[in-house]
């Protein structure tokens, strides 16, 4: 979604990809457990805060 002042896009694949997941949640398909060090790595950052607002410095690596 993308937010532009006072208007919202919504792009129809990803509403597409939210609903399959949604449905596959609903009925306990294709669900798994995390992976241990995924999991730990989630622990360890649950309570370290991040400014969205802040600026990016350096390069990006998406």
């Amino acid at each position: 979604m993308v937010i532009c002042l006072d208007t919202i896009y919504e792009y129809p694949a990803i509403g597409a990809f939210l609903g399959l997941l949604e449905a596959d949640i609903r009925s306990g398909r294709n669900l798994t457990t995390l992976k241990d060090d995924l999991a730990q790595t989630m622990l360890v950052n649950a309570n370290h805060w991040v400014d969205l607002d802040e600026d990016i410095d350096g390069e990006v690596a998406i």
